[in-house]
């Protein structure tokens, strides 16, 4: 993903999400199988971290969070995520 990324999503769209369905960092960190650390770095938009996330581990990060979380959570980041895409 290139910086027009963070144009229209952002880390805070996943931190959003995560928080929502409960999960701590680090209990997500795990799932996903990456560090606390790395976790943090993606929701901050650190740079290299968040412009070099997949595709994949932003599904992944949606399939591990979308049960646990709210509608309007849930709602808002599919806005944010088809946003990305003109959708």
């Amino acid at each position: 993903m290139g910086s027009d990324v963070t144009m229209t999503f952002s880390g805070k769209h996943l931190k959003a999400l995560r928080t929502a369905a409960q999960f701590t960092q680090l209990e997500l960190a795990k799932q996903l199988g990456i560090s606390r650390e790395t976790v943090v770095a993606i929701e901050t938009e650190n740079k290299g971290s968040f412009q070099n996330l997949s595709m994949a581990n932003i599904k992944k990060w949606w399939e591990i969070c979308e049960s646990k979380a709210s509608a309007p959570a849930k709602k808002e980041f599919k806005k944010a995520f088809f946003d990305l895409f003109g959708l």
